[in-house]
């Protein structure tokens, strides 16, 4: 699985793009990030109105609607890093695979003093799945990560993390890359 935000750790190793940065400015980092082919398909691809919200908090306090291009470009990292190739090693497997997408930016980490310039940031995921309550902030973290820890575990003991009995809660089997994953 990924996580909606993964870019948001990795964005010092991409070329340097401004929270206040413009559709052109956007542009320009796509093509030396990408190179020119691919990197004059990422604006369309990644623009301000088609990213899922929310977007995270950007430097010193400019929220994610004010650095929709800064956000744009952390996304796209984030997917050609992560997102994409685990969705085509899902994608090549011979045995069934299970996807997910992990959107909820926690409210509070040991790793980062502010979660919200972070969002749904690589290894975010990994108390919920454990239930790592120190890091669980509320009733809604707590049920997230109790059905999350029974998928997970139910995967572990069958293969199958919908044999275990963990309600409504179901994680489909990946079918392709353009297969819907489970939001959690």
């Amino acid at each position: 699985g990924t996580n909606l935000d993964e870019g948001t750790e990795f964005m010092s190793l991409t070329p340097s793009i401004a929270c206040n940065a413009s559709a052109r400015d956007f542009a320009s980092w796509s093509n030396h990030f990408y190179g020119g082919t691919l990197g004059g398909q990422v604006p369309d691809l990644y623009s301000p109105e088609k990213l899922e919200r929310p977007l995270p908090v950007c430097g010193l306090g400019a929220s994610g609607e004010e650095a929709p291009y800064y956000n744009a470009a952390m996304r796209s990292a984030g997917d050609a890093a992560i997102r994409c190739p685990t969705a085509l090693l899902a994608e090549a497997n011979l045995m069934p695979s299970y996807m997910y997408l992990f959107t909820l930016t926690p409210a509070k980490s040991v790793n980062f003093d502010n979660t919200t310039t972070y969002g749904a940031f690589h290894g975010a995921e990994v108390p919920f799945v454990f239930g790592a309550n120190f890091e669980l902030a509320n009733g809604t973290e707590r049920a997230l990560s109790r059905a999350m820890g029974c998928l997970w575990a139910s995967f572990l003991a069958t293969g199958d993390p919908n044999s275990g009995g963990c309600g409504n809660q179901k994680w489909p089997i990946s079918q392709s890359s353009q297969a819907p994953s489970p939001y959690l």
